[in-house]
């Protein structure tokens, strides 16, 4: 069975198991179905291309920085892996990426 398929779906218990959510919690985890039913049956493939569009290197690279920070890196080192992270997302696949 289909990953996103089983989180979905336990989303959606949750949401049935506690009605004491309140409307923030619940519209949170509503958007997190809808996007999780987005992704089932989805391919490797298919995830690769929403990757190569670039949409969520931000979101990479915030998680990226923060990790060496949390790692008490240096802010040269940090400084030079960056820009080395953000040239392999401006000429690495995904594929490529995933399969290293």
């Amino acid at each position: 069975m289909d990953g996103y398929k089983l989180l979905a779906d336990s989303y959606k218990k949750s949401l049935e198991q506690h009605p004491e959510f309140t409307d923030e919690q619940k519209a949170s985890m509503e958007l997190k179905i809808r996007n999780l039913e987005r992704l089932i049956g989805t391919t490797d493939n298919d995830r690769d291309e929403l990757f190569n569009s670039g949409a969520f290197n931000d979101i990479c690279r915030g998680y990226f920085k923060t990790a060496m920070r949390n790692c008490k890196l240096d802010d040269k080192t940090i400084s030079a892996v960056m820009e080395e992270f953000k040239w392999l997302l401006d000429t690495m696949s995904a594929e490529e990426a995933r399969t290293k």
